[in-house]
């Protein structure tokens, strides 16, 4: 009886030394670091653009009595801005797929006056009123960092005037006048941009895009012989700054 206490009294006093040395290790030992969690790239995002453009627009003009008469090079340039909205999703790891569709009010003109002759001379204002593209991206995810490519279509919408400034004397009467067209031009685009998820929810992109859009317009005046189709290739740069917020 007495070795059985003289044991249990043994047992107790190491239990306790343990104890104490388990609590004290436990008040010295740091807590696990709280992990910082991935910018989630994943699901439907809206935002807003803004952004600077400039274009070319290579034509050659042929007369509906005459055939072809000549060609030239014009350029436009301007700002723009407007929205977007897309989807990502990832079908394997690092790699993100997605949709995104956009629609901008631009402002990219341009007058030139071209002639033919001393006798025959016009003068085209043109305007690229708004653009929008429906596009793919492709891109790699690093944490915080999307870097993409972009492809799709894309739509213009343009205004041209054409006015007769000179012509000779048979055909005077002609000065003056002036023939419109307004057309929603169909073409395609090619870019490439990085994106950055800078705080919970938002993010914001720095992307460069070039469309190109082929096209004819039809001028009409009062007598055939001044009618003109004005074949055109439109190729535009834009460099724009995005800001998106994702639901996700």
């Amino acid at each position: 009886m007495r070795l059985a206490a003289v044991l249990f009294g043994a047992t107790c006093a190491v239990a306790s030394v343990q104890l104490a040395s388990a609590a004290d290790l436990s008040s010295r030992v740091a807590p696990l670091p709280v992990m910082p969690v991935a910018y989630n790239w994943a699901g439907f995002y809206v935002g807003g653009n803004g952004g600077y453009s400039w274009a070319t627009v290579d034509t050659s003009a042929v007369s509906f009595v005459n055939g072809f008469e000549a060609s030239g090079s014009h350029n436009l340039n301007g700002g723009f801005g407007g929205g977007q909205i897309g989807y990502n999703f990832f079908p394997f790891p690092h790699f993100l797929l997605g949709f995104e569709g956009d629609g901008d009010w631009a402002d990219l003109t341009n007058n030139t006056t071209s002639c033919r002759d001393a006798f025959h001379c016009s003068n085209t204002d043109r305007k690229d009123n708004w653009f929008a593209t429906a596009r793919v991206r492709m891109g790699y995810v690093q944490d915080d960092w999307l870097f993409y490519g972009t492809g799709g279509f894309a739509w213009v919408g343009t205004k041209a005037t054409r006015t007769i400034v000179v012509e000779p004397p048979a055909t005077s009467f002609l000065v003056g006048q002036s023939a419109s067209v307004s057309n929603t031009r169909t073409g395609w685009t090619l870019g490439g941009g990085v994106e950055y998820g800078f705080w919970r929810n938002w993010s914001v992109n720095v992307e460069y895009r070039y469309m190109q859009f082929n096209y004819n317009d039809n001028f009409f005046f009062s007598i055939p012989t001044a009618g003109r189709q004005i074949n055109a290739q439109q190729n535009v740069n834009t460099v724009r700054v995005g800001l998106n917020y994702h639901f996700n």
